[in-house]
């Protein structure tokens, strides 16, 4: 009687280095427009730093300044920001009067595009994605995750905190670490179902928490049997 062959540990070896090849080719794409697209919101969240420091020196000297370096000389910025894509930062003229009041970057444009309510765009479902990719980002290029405090937090993924002390439809983000906990303005509350599609109680879903490590949301806290369904959210007045 003949036995059938099993495969030798070298076949095994081979077989397992080219799916593992194939998976790496599949996901590369993905992860690149992933990286870009936390590279492009960073970059926005600094050119939108950058304008912002630039209407409190008009303020204060009821002149432009001369350049972005000064800015930072004069303590409007703690310090130039970078472009992560390696895009150089100009003022844009403002029609004939030749004065800088909207920043540009050579690799991803001028400013906050169109009508967007925020430097991460205006719908939800933009800013909690950008604010991720912000996140995301930073840990990818620091090793570490942002401050837990919000205001911290804001600061280091390039925001200004002041764009973002209230709420935003409706919607309140702070960032914290890895996750992004999301609350209702004043005068809002929200409705959200679990992952069973029951009703999560109003007192537990008035802080909602996005694990950008786990890439799912939770109420109250980042804990299993707190998952949520985002889409179902519903904020009212």
């Amino acid at each position: 009687m003949k036995h059938k062959r099993g495969f030798a540990i070298i076949e095994i070896i081979i077989m397992a280095g080219i799916i593992g090849l194939l998976s790496a080719t599949l996901a590369l794409p993905a992860y690149m427009e992933h990286m870009e697209s936390a590279r492009a919101r960073t970059c926005a969240a600094n050119r939108r730093s950058i304008e912002h420091a630039e209407q409190m020196f008009l303020l204060d000297r009821e002149e432009h300044s001369e350049n972005i370096q000064q800015l930072v000389d004069e303590g409007y910025l703690d310090r130039a920001p970078v472009c992560p894509s390696g895009g150089a930062y100009a003022w844009e003229p403002a029609g004939d009067i030749g004065y800088h009041s909207t920043c540009g970057c050579s690799e991803h444009g001028i400013g906050i595009q169109g009508d967007d309510l925020t430097p991460l765009g205006s719908t939800f479902g933009q800013i909690s994605t950008g604010f991720s990719d912000l996140i995301t980002a930073y840990n990818d290029t620091y090793g570490k995750y942002p401050p837990g405090n919000w205001k911290k937090s804001l600061t280091a993924l390039g925001l200004v905190v002041n764009d973002w002390k209230k709420d935003i439809e409706g919607i309140k983000y702070r960032p914290s670490g890895k996750n992004l906990k999301i609350q209702p303005g004043k005068g809002y509350t929200f409705t959200v179902n679990d992952a069973s599609g029951a009703q999560v109680p109003a007192k537990q879903s008035k802080t909602l928490v996005y694990s950008t490590t786990k890439e799912t949301w939770y109420y109250g806290k980042a804990q299993k049997g707190r998952e949520i369904n985002i889409d179902s959210l519903l904020v009212s007045k």
